[in-house]
């Protein structure tokens, strides 16, 4: 966007909008304050206001509206009135997340211990942050909530094994960065995957409730499905594919088509989902 500035003349609140006006437009420019990630100061009389640009393709992209002010204390007073104004208009942004990577997925550069994203949620402090950050696919997804669903049923000391007794929800908020293959909880919730769009939206803080299907075996809890329960031929290729991640995506393709050439092997394919664990696509 280069360094070109817009002069202002002043500025005013309405309603949840913020009005920036200039004897030289013959509007208002209007930014909607719910779309307003921050306002920064570049110097005396410079700032810039980083908002949220909505594009036609569910996508969206952060943009900087680069302002210099005539008056500086036009300038001062915008500023600190923003955090003013958020706080009354009750838009909340998280400060502190627990971000968790996961390389058995997508490009696989993060993590490098199967469930190590459980073994995190179980032992670490979450007293102090305001929602865990997830980048990954589907299955590092699901294992941290399923995480941080057994941990909370724990420190309440509730029977979870027992599938009459209620579980106590997560009130912790889950952020998914989708990095994955499929990423298909990102595809059915938002009808995008596209990075910088989650990334934007777990800064916004906006949250949405999404169900668990509690699954259980012998009389024990076995984990939570967030998106859909497998049965036969399909379960089973679920599970067998896994040996193929190396293909990254181009397994659910590639190995229904090698599945056709006379002599190939398929070890494996009889094992458990249930008993597998978290497969982390």
């Amino acid at each position: 966007m280069g360094d070109v500035r817009r002069i202002f003349d002043n500025y005013y609140f309405k309603g949840s909008q913020l009005h920036l006006r200039s004897k030289d437009l013959p509007e208002d420019e209007v930014i909607d304050t719910d779309d307003i990630i921050g306002v920064e100061s570049v110097s005396a009389d410079k700032q810039n206001i980083h908002i949220i640009e909505k594009l036609d393709t569910r996508q969206w992209k952060r943009k900087v509206l680069k302002f210099a002010f005539l008056e500086q204390e036009k300038h001062h007073n915008l500023a600190t009135e923003w955090d003013t104004i958020r706080g009354k208009l009750m838009i909340f942004r998280p400060r502190r997340l627990l971000v968790l990577i996961s390389s058995l997925s997508g490009s696989q550069n993060g993590q490098k211990r199967h469930n190590h994203i459980l073994d995190i949620i179980s032992t670490c402090n979450l007293q102090n942050i305001d929602g865990v950050v997830v980048l990954g696919g589907d299955g590092s997804y699901s294992q941290c909530a399923n995480g941080l669903l057994e941990r909370i049923q724990k420190d309440a000391n509730i029977d979870y094994n027992n599938p009459d007794v209620k579980v106590k929800p997560t009130q912790l908020p889950i952020g998914h960065i989708p990095t994955g293959s499929l990423n298909l909880l990102s595809r059915l919730c938002f009808g995008c995957i596209d990075v910088e769009t989650a990334a934007l939206g777990i800064i916004k803080g906006k949250t949405y409730d999404i169900g668990i299907e509690n699954i259980y075996a012998d009389k024990k809890w076995v984990r939570g499905s967030l998106s859909c329960i497998y049965h036969g031929n399909i379960n089973e290729f679920s599970v067998y594919v896994e040996n193929f991640r190396w293909l990254k995506a181009a397994r659910y393709a590639v190995v229904p088509l090698a599945q056709k050439i006379p002599g190939f092997r398929r070890e494996g394919i009889h094992q458990s989902t249930l008993k597998d664990g978290n497969k982390d696509d």
